[in-house]
């Protein structure tokens, strides 16, 4: 008889549990919360938050390439540091306080609320160092020196979306954005088209990436058993969505079933 049908195995976690998972992150693994290009590794002093060093030695921050300028290759990147502060997460309840207009909650949705930190470093043309134009090097020798631009706080809300797709004999666990709104920025035009333009970038460029595939896992017993041992593997695979959804995201609670396949000698 399964423990959890219609699976053979079940898993469960909460947001409470996952919020202690954060936080031993955020201690023992900063690099996961904290990312910066070249410019802001080489210059610690220029950190929004200073970054505590962990017992375990691990690294303080995630290197990340610079933005490039869409003007051309002499004008130097944008530089950036990204630092989130906090993170909360609820499991098909809004535990994080969402907006009103992302309210009620559809079903199998995951509220997320970021709280970052960012700063920029802005190359700014001197227009001391211009060329003449009729010899078309009027940029040829310019000089773009850094603007160190102040920290600044964003609370972003999110609503997101998982699920496991059968694909042949593999099985995928996909996500995607549901909504995205970024309650401090005005106006509310501008805010709309950032968040709605952010959604189809995550979930065309980014969040793909990211899909995890699941192969069958088998585990052969045939060598720490006797041979007279009546199973000889186990094979373990996420079940099949049926009338009930894998995962289930529902009641403070993400919720995973899986199938065991055994075989004898």
């Amino acid at each position: 008889m399964p423990l959890s049908p219609p699976g053979d195995l079940y898993f469960g976690l909460n947001d409470a549990i996952f919020a202690k998972l954060l936080q031993a992150l955020q201690a023992q693994r900063p690099s996961l919360l904290n990312y910066c290009t070249p410019y802001f590794a080489s210059n610690p002093a220029y950190w929004c938050n200073p970054i505590p060093t962990p017992a375990n030695g691990a690294p303080l921050f995630t290197a990340i390439p610079a933005i490039q300028y869409l003007g051309g290759g002499q004008i130097p990147s944008v530089e950036m540091m990204l630092q989130i502060n906090d993170l909360a997460i609820g499991f098909g309840v809004d535990t994080v306080g969402l907006p009103p207009d992302m309210l009620p909650l559809p079903p199998q949705r995951i509220a997320v609320k970021i709280s970052v930190n960012l700063r920029f470093a802005v190359p700014r043309l001197d227009p001391t160092t211009l060329g003449c134009p009729a010899s078309g090097q009027q940029f040829g020798h310019a000089t773009y020196p850094l603007q160190l631009c102040n920290c600044f706080n964003a609370t972003i809300f999110t609503t997101n979306t998982a699920a496991i797709l059968k694909c042949g004999a593999d099985s995928w666990i996909t996500f995607a954005f549901d909504r995205i709104e970024s309650t401090n920025l005005t106006p509310p035009g501008l805010r709309d088209t950032m968040d709605y333009l952010s959604v189809l970038i995550l979930d065309t460029m980014v969040v793909p990436a990211m899909w995890i595939k699941l192969a069958p896992f088998v585990i052969d017993l045939s060598k720490a058993l006797p041979p007279t041992a009546p199973i000889k593997t186990i094979t373990v695979a996420p079940s099949a969505p049926t009338a009930n959804p894998n995962p289930d995201i529902s009641g403070d609670l993400l919720q995973a079933r899986f199938s065991l396949k055994v075989t004898a000698p």
